[in-house]
């Protein structure tokens, strides 16, 4: 009876590790509201932002590498990666950026004052803020 309960101990302790690592390994897992676009045109060094908090868009990133975002009760669906890896190629003393890719488009993921911000704006894209939900 001993051997069962800590045979059956250590499975839950393996499968609730697992999950904390899976969250540290992969940090956009969970649903997230956008609430801003900001667009920066290299050419002109303009700045536009686009409150959006009032629309209904939420991005869902699940475990298995699926992405949901509903627009509005629009649903689409996509598979996406997260990775850390150099954004220029590996240039010499070139850190290493966190990505998230979706649909072969490379976005750049971080968090900023407690949003989290896919960005596109190195090549002249818009940077999308998100709240956790």
């Amino acid at each position: 009876m001993k051997k069962i309960i800590t045979f059956l101990f250590s499975i839950v302790l393996f499968t609730s590790c697992s999950s904390d690592d899976d969250d540290k390994q992969n940090p956009v897992v969970g649903k997230w509201k956008m609430v801003k676009i900001e667009t920066l045109v290299h050419i002109t060094n303009t700045k536009s932002s686009e409150d959006v908090s009032n629309q209904n868009i939420t991005y869902t990133f699940d475990r298995r590498s699926n992405l949901t975002i509903n627009k509005n009760g629009q649903i689409e669906s996509y598979k996406y990666q997260y990775k850390i890896d150099y954004l220029g190629g590996g240039m010499p003393g070139e850190p290493k950026t966190s990505f998230v890719i979706v649909n072969d488009a490379k976005w750049t993921y971080q968090i900023v004052d407690g949003k989290m911000v896919l960005g596109s704006s190195y090549v002249d894209g818009s940077d999308y803020f998100f709240e956790k939900q």
